[in-house]
């Protein structure tokens, strides 16, 4: 029962991007291979974007409600460590673009989103491993890993409208997963470092309100953890995330909106009955240029490893 419960934590935080957003702290040390997660996440974001958007109106109000299903399978390629995770999400969008004007202007959205996969793969310190080998080894240490993820334009989408689930385009990501942890996975004090750079790269959108042709440069996120067990049964974290790039232009002429934004937050993990997990996490931006994303963030998630 309790290695079963140690799986979870570690399987639990599984990969997953709603661009800014970020993963999530945990998402990706060392575990078991031949393991499967089944998990939902929910999002719950007041700011000036839409949950799924990698561009912002200032000024704007707008509130996510999103719930994200999430399958991941963790394998051996290689002799490492390696995951492929699916994840749909729906959920619905609304509020004001430029709320202090006196005609403000209605915004929403609902139904599916945008679904994606991401795909993981250890580099070095992350060899992949049966239970009977992870338990009885040390597994702490410098941890490598890469990613790389799409998006597939698959969610609701109506040119009209200016915010979407949709965001109508492909997305690929290309990012590295580093980490350094300390203590005992076993005994409830482990004490991770955790730091995962991304680039986003974005196809165009060629169905656009009052427009032929939406584009956007690449876009650089930094996201970092710093994770303690409190005891076998709860842990915490300390999480930063930094986003930026991602000027816009439509019909090839230039917004010059180019973003930055850098917000902190704080997650507590806790292992419940029967191999189930959940965790809780709150943050916020605390500083932003005109153009970077300006707003508070609330998710849970509840999963299951088998």
């Amino acid at each position: 029962m309790l290695k079963n419960t140690i799986l979870l934590i570690l399987l639990f935080s599984v990969p997953f991007q709603i661009f800014a957003q970020g993963d999530g702290p945990r998402t990706f040390q060392l575990i078991p291979k031949d393991m499967n997660v089944v998990s939902v996440f929910g999002l719950f974001i007041n700011s000036n974007q839409a949950f799924n958007s990698d561009f912002k109106v200032p000024g704007s109000e707008v509130s996510s409600n999103i719930v994200v299903l999430t399958y991941v399978r963790v394998f051996d390629l290689n002799g490492q460590l390696s995951s492929l995770s699916v994840l749909v999400p729906f959920g619905k969008i609304d509020g004001e673009l430029f709320p202090d004007l006196p005609n403000p202007i209605p915004i929403g959205s609902s139904g599916l989103g945008d679904a994606f996969i991401n795909f993981t793969y250890g580099i070095t310190g992350l060899p992949a491993q049966t239970k009977e080998e992870f338990f009885e080894g040390n597994n702490t240490g410098f941890g490598l890993g890469a990613i790389v993820g799409l998006y597939f334009p698959t969610g609701a989408y109506d040119k009209n409208e200016l915010v979407n689930l949709s965001t109508n385009r492909f997305v690929f990501r290309v990012g590295a997963l580093l980490s350094y942890s300390l203590g005992s996975r076993i005994s409830g004090k482990l004490t991770s470092f955790e730091l995962a750079p991304s680039l986003f790269f974005y196809t165009d959108n060629n169905d656009i309100k009052d427009g032929n042709l939406f584009k956007q440069d690449m876009t650089f996120k930094l996201e970092s953890h710093i994770t303690r067990d409190l005891s076998q049964m709860f842990w915490v974290s300390l999480d930063s995330y930094y986003f930026g790039g991602g000027e816009t232009a439509i019909d090839d002429i230039k917004n010059n909106n180019n973003q930055s934004s850098f917000s902190l937050g704080g997650t507590l993990g806790i292992n419940l009955p029967k191999s189930f997990s959940g965790s809780l996490s709150y943050g916020g931006t605390v500083a932003h240029n005109d153009y970077g994303m300006d707003g508070t963030l609330f998710r849970f998630t509840l999963g299951k490893a088998f």
